[in-house]
């Protein structure tokens, strides 16, 4: 095991948390001395129509199963008027689905907000991970470099459909953009990946940026100056469908 301390952040929904936790624990929790942040939704998986919710993950579900340094739980449907006016002052929405989109990236933020609350001298390095990853690799930190992000590479593999479930992974393309599920740092490098949320307005109007979750996410590094850093590390997304 290592001796290198981790802050986990792991924000939005839930999905698949306890069928994915046992690659959490290979790939990450065994490997390292970790703190876990989450900061989640009530309802565990959201609709296309966003009207149908499932709550497959409770509360005290996922803090026997995480226990996290610290968790907030909010209801998806009392936040939901105050994404959609920050998604109503942003203009060239490309996302297929624009509020999952915009979801996202304030729950990234305020998942990294927790740490105002802990002392951060003690980590040497921040994960931003989803608690619907199914690891295929350990985690290996030994080069990572201060100033830098590390996102892993896109992945030749195929979506797959099994037992109910998607096991879907990034693709050739995911090159040109950077994808939004995972992403290694240092404290200064991880709080500029999380600032999506308060960088629309900059990225959308002013530099005319379209909101596309993984363009979104590549060009709030680029215009923060930050080195992007691709390693070798395989996952999947595994989910079930929503309705």
């Amino acid at each position: 095991m290592s001796n290198k301390n981790i802050a986990l952040l792991l924000p939005g929904i839930s999905r698949s948390a306890k069928l994915c936790y046992d690659s959490l624990e290979k790939s990450i929790l065994n490997n390292f001395n970790v703190d876990i942040f989450v900061h989640t939704y009530s309802q565990s998986n959201i609709s296309v129509d966003e009207n149908h919710s499932e709550y497959e993950n409770s509360y005290n579900e996922l803090i026997e199963l995480l226990s996290p340094k610290e968790i907030v739980v909010e209801d998806y449907f009392e936040v939901r008027e105050k994404l959609r006016q920050k998604l109503a002052c942003l203009h060239k929405v490309t996302a297929i689905h624009p509020m999952r989109c915009i979801s996202s990236f304030y729950k990234i933020e305020k998942c990294f907000e927790l740490l105002n609350n802990h002392d951060i001298e003690k980590y040497d390095f921040f994960v931003r991970a989803r608690m619907d990853i199914l690891y295929e690799d350990r985690l290996n930190i030994d080069n990572i470099n201060i100033g830098e992000i590390y996102i892993p590479k896109p992945c030749n593999k195929k979506t797959i459909f099994e037992n109910g479930y998607y096991k879907s992974y990034s693709g050739d393309y995911m090159e040109q953009y950077v994808m939004d599920h995972f992403a290694v740092g240092d404290y200064e490098s991880m709080m500029k990946y999380c600032k999506c949320y308060s960088n629309l307005e900059f990225l959308c109007n002013q530099r005319k940026i379209p909101l596309h979750p993984e363009w979104i996410t590549k060009q709030n590094l680029l215009a923060s100056k930050l080195e992007i850093k691709r390693f070798k590390f395989d996952y999947s997304l595994h989910r079930r469908p929503v309705i």
